[in-house]
């Protein structure tokens, strides 16, 4: 049923939108709230979810409609596939009898790199994530995480052990009693080596964070 369903969607969205307009299509898909018909991810792991596959060109697109053109409706559609994702997975636990707020924590940028490009775009998707927190179990705020100015970009290094080096210490906690006992959910936007996010889950489990998970659009 589902399988049907993803090909009615790729034919129509191939048939309104010839090869090359991929920002077109994704605004279309999510209009029409579809975009879970892109192409899924198979590397899901106990502790991280990612949506899609980043291998696939209109998930790519997709991540760079978002991280460079700042696409807003592309931001709160992912906001939404997010909460949804959250939700299922707080449901099938005991979080919700513990009366303390799941702490969101975008990855965050360097005051350098933020200032360049004008906005944070885990930051947006995670105001995206709390817009649609109708229950009142989310809690976000910012700037606990920090990235140390200097830090390399990880897209700048191409070896995994180039980039598990680079990011060794690249960030520290503002207020580590904000992060005791606390459940976290860290949100990025690609998952490539995992370098980061591992490197973030450290210094947050060493912060004493009951349990960290990591959501990211794709890897």
């Amino acid at each position: 049923m589902w399988e049907s369903f993803v090909r009615m969607i790729q034919n129509v969205t191939d048939m309104l939108f010839p090869r090359g307009e991929k920002a077109e299509q994704l605004i279309f898909l999510a209009k029409t709230h579809a975009l879970r018909t892109l192409e899924q991810s198979e590397k899901r792991k106990e502790s991280h979810v990612s949506l899609f596959s980043y291998k696939n060109p209109l998930v790519r697109e997709l991540v760079w409609q978002i991280k460079y053109h700042h696409n807003q409706e592309l931001i709160n559609e992912i906001g939404s596939l997010f909460y949804e994702e959250i939700f299922a997975l707080l449901s099938d636990s005991l979080l919700f009898e513990k009366n303390k707020k799941i702490l969101l924590l975008p990855v965050p940028m360097s005051k350098n790199r933020r200032r360049e490009r004008g906005y944070n775009q885990t930051e947006e998707i995670t105001e995206a994530i709390i817009t649609q927190d109708i229950a009142k179990i989310l809690d976000y705020q910012k700037n606990i995480l920090r990235k140390k100015e200097g830090v390399i970009p990880q897209i700048k290094t191409s070896e995994k052990k180039d980039r598990l080096k680079n990011i060794i210490d690249a960030f520290t906690i503002s207020d580590p009693s904000l992060i005791k006992g606390r459940f976290v959910i860290i949100i990025d936007d690609v998952e490539t080596t995992g370098a980061t996010l591992g490197e973030i889950h450290r210094i947050l489990e060493r912060a004493g964070a009951a349990e960290v998970f990591s959501f990211t659009i794709a890897n």
